[in-house]
């Protein structure tokens, strides 16, 4: 077996255990389909650290789970992301009650769209449960958006979307000249 061999099976597994499928895995690192499936055929014989950190992130599991690399340092204690992440899940204790209440609202969430939820905050403080479905309603609409734009991108319509959207984003942009 070649080191992407090994690579892309301890991806599998790890896609396995979270119960990840490729597509889910593309959204979540942001790589192509063609990517994963370039990797998972062995046609690329060493991934990019960017592509392994990607990949690592977007299952929220180390780089060395994924490399077997002795040398990557492996955590033993929490670093500051995952300190910043557990303080986040910690004042916001209504997002798992709703997550249970309220499945459908979460389906194919990717780690950003969990931290994201975990970071925000209502007035006064932690989010209240109606807070909760609230933030996880804009975050869906939101990648649902961002969806279908990058489906125009793929269009003739790619340069007019482009021209669109330079155009509303310099409006509320504030020009330092």
């Amino acid at each position: 077996m070649t080191e992407s061999d090994h690579f892309w099976s301890r991806v599998q597994e790890a896609c396995r255990r979270l119960g990840v499928s490729q597509k889910t895995l593309s959204q979540r690192s942001g790589l192509s389909r063609t990517t994963l499936y370039q990797l998972s055929q062995g046609k690329t014989a060493r991934p990019q650290d960017t592509t392994v950190h990607r990949i690592a992130t977007a299952l929220g599991v180390s780089v060395a789970s994924l490399t077997g690399d002795p040398e990557e340092p492996t955590a033993t204690e929490p670093n500051e992301a995952q300190r910043f992440r557990q303080f986040n899940q910690q004042t916001n204790p209504r997002v798992e009650e709703v997550k249970e209440a309220a499945p459908e609202l979460f389906a194919e969430w990717s780690q950003p769209d969990w931290e994201e939820l975990y970071s925000c905050f209502g007035v006064g403080g932690a989010l209240s449960e109606e807070g909760v479905r609230e933030e996880a309603r804009r975050i869906n609409e939101k990648r649902e958006l961002l969806r279908r734009v990058e489906v125009i991108l793929e269009t003739h319509l790619r340069s007019a979307t482009i021209g669109l959207i330079n155009s509303l984003y310099e409006s509320v942009t504030i020009k330092t000249t």
